[in-house]
């Protein structure tokens, strides 16, 4: 994905791009601690692009980072794209630069 992101913001087509951006939740760790939720990558194209790569197993076996995503939308008033290929990222990507173009 990094590679991709890399293409696009050299052939200008995203404006920059940012990975592992972590956003602390109000829920705290066993051990007392903020618990904090890494983004995998942010893109910004005018506006900014949140995306979360996954296996196409994770959220079925990791109920727990499902709803940890869940609190970051609703904390940070964002939307994190959740993709399961760097195909799908990309198409993520160029749809949201031909919402924002007219």
């Amino acid at each position: 994905m990094a590679k991709s992101l890399d293409q696009m913001y050299y052939a200008n087509i995203i404006i920059d791009w940012r990975t592992e951006i972590p956003f602390e939740l109000d829920i705290k760790t066993k051990k007392g601690n903020p618990c904090v939720y890494t983004l995998d990558f942010w893109v910004l194209i005018g506006s900014k692009i949140h995306i979360e790569m996954k296996g196409p197993w994770t959220d079925y076996h990791n109920q727990k980072q499902s709803d940890r995503r869940q609190l970051v939308e609703q904390k940070y008033g964002i939307k994190i794209h959740v993709c399961r290929t760097v195909k799908e990222a990309e198409n993520v990507i160029l749809q949201a630069i031909e919402e924002i173009r007219p």
